[in-house]
């Protein structure tokens, strides 16, 4: 593959080269359009005052047969250099004769005349077979009768006068060398302006490879692990954007490494905390210096189940973020749901002494049920843990629009700082430190509600957190 600055010169010079052919084009045709327009002004002028001369002089005149003498003496005055003219009888006869050492003919073909004679002499242009002979003397003098003019007196024709200009650069060096420059002056034009178009293409274009290239090595440094790459404002709005992006993309490289670091570091102290205390414990029991009592043993047990929860929601988090779950839809009504959801945690609930109230719209649903289930458990489940014994949890599942809101109320606070990363992985405020769970829970309802192609967020509203979930009602596809 070419670099971008060698695909940018061929593609400017072929595009430069194309529109040069096009406006040299166009300059030649009207260059020749002037001058075929010159010849036939300069063909009217010359010919419209010899046609009014010798028309008075047939006039004026009760010969047949005029003498040159008196052809030059009313005409003379416009005769010269620049144009060929010939007199021709109407038995086909040529009466006289003008500058007529070369034809300049309309056809293009016609031989040459003497200047009186009136023989046929052939010559070396290209039709001159066809005017050979007597026949073709006749076919000559009937193409010649068509460009000429008559003079008629009483309504008939006298004779015939055909002029023909000389061409613009025919016989006139001072004319050839005119056309000859303007030719040159065009070709070194076009030239000059390749040279300098391709001159100031190489520059812009080592710019614009520049710039890309300053981008494409900063990308290959972020491939390479680094996360201080500094991204240049370009001039351009295209490299620039792109190099916006990779910042971003840095950026965000850099968050998740983080996160995915710390995310690590807490899953090997919860899972090294519980497994410290029951290796320490049963190799006392071992070592005979602790008896194997029950009220140990189930504290132990305890323990491992804690370890057991953290594991499955471990697994359970990455399925749904790697996309191994496929969702299966299904409808279900929301006062189902919220049945689910009481039925569940009533006896959890009647522990703490909590109060779960439910407000329902009923309307169906398309979600996958029993992962929607433990996304919205969870946040149940959540509020009932961390709200004071003798409260109540506010329930309430609606419709608005094109979307299910739940949304779910118990009374707390969660200070401002903690409300954007309560949904972070193994995440858990001062005071739910010291409470059991595997921090998963809020991380799993998030991925599971945004699976569903839905949003979740978490707000204090007087003295009351409130945990709200939007879902699509009708999708049904991943």
């Amino acid at each position: 593959m070419g670099s971008l600055r060698k695909r940018i010169i061929f593609s400017f010079a072929i595009s430069l080269g194309i529109f040069l052919i096009f406006i040299f084009a166009i300059i030649l045709s009207g260059l020749n359009a002037t001058l075929k327009g010159w010849y036939r002004a300069s063909e009217e002028r010359y010919s419209a005052p010899i046609i009014r001369a010798l028309e008075r002089l047939y006039e004026n005149s009760n010969e047949k047969n005029i003498s040159d003498d008196e052809i030059i003496k009313a005409a003379g005055l416009y005769l010269n250099d620049r144009f060929s003219l010939l007199i021709i009888s109407i038995d086909r006869g040529i009466i006289f004769s003008h500058n007529i050492t070369k034809p300049y003919l309309p056809l293009h073909s016609f031989p040459q005349h003497s200047r009186r004679g009136k023989q046929f002499i052939e010559s070396d242009n290209d039709r001159s077979h066809e005017y050979r002979g007597e026949m073709g003397r006749k076919r000559f003098f009937n193409d010649l009768l068509r460009w000429a003019t008559p003079i008629l007196k009483n309504n008939e024709p006298q004779i015939f006068i055909w002029v023909q200009s000389i061409q613009f650069t025919e016989g006139d060096t001072i004319n050839q060398h005119l056309v000859k420059n303007v030719l040159v002056i065009l070709f070194l034009g076009i030239i000059s302006s390749i040279a300098v178009a391709m001159v100031f293409t190489s520059v812009i274009s080592g710019k614009i490879t520049k710039e890309a290239s300053n981008v494409s090595a900063g990308l290959e440094k972020v491939a390479s692990g680094r996360r201080d790459v500094v991204f240049k404002e370009s001039s351009l709005n295209e490299i620039s954007s792109i190099g916006k992006s990779a910042s971003i993309l840095q950026s965000t490289l850099d968050r998740e490494e983080k996160a995915r670091k710390q995310w690590t570091q807490d899953i090997a102290h919860d899972l090294r905390t519980p497994v410290t205390a029951i290796k320490a414990q049963l190799e006392a029991m071992i070592d005979g210096i602790l008896v194997p009592e029950k009220p140990r043993l189930e504290k132990l047990l305890t323990e491992l189940n804690r370890l057991e929860i953290l594991v499955e929601d471990i697994n359970n988090l990455t399925k749904i973020e790697s996309d191994e779950i496929k969702l299966s839809y299904e409808k279900i009504n929301s006062n189902d749901l919220v049945d689910i959801l009481k039925e569940r945690f009533s006896f959890q609930a009647e522990e703490k002494r909590i109060r779960l109230i439910t407000e329902t719209d009923i309307f169906p649903i398309n979600c996958d049920i029993n992962n929607l289930t433990r996304a919205l458990s969870n946040l149940v489940q959540n509020s009932i843990q961390y709200s004071p014994s003798d409260n109540e949890v506010n329930i309430r599942f609606y419709k608005e629009n094109d979307l299910a809101v739940f949304t779910i109320e118990n009374k707390g606070n969660i200070p401002e700082n903690e409300t954007e990363k309560i949904f972070d992985r193994l995440y858990r405020g001062e005071f739910a430190r010291t409470t059991k769970g595997s921090g998963l829970g809020l991380t799993i309802a998030r991925a599971v509600i945004e699976k569903h192609g839905g949003t979740i967020k978490v707000y204090n509203k007087k003295e009351r957190v409130v945990f709200a979930a939007n879902i699509p009602v009708n999708k049904c596809t991943n």
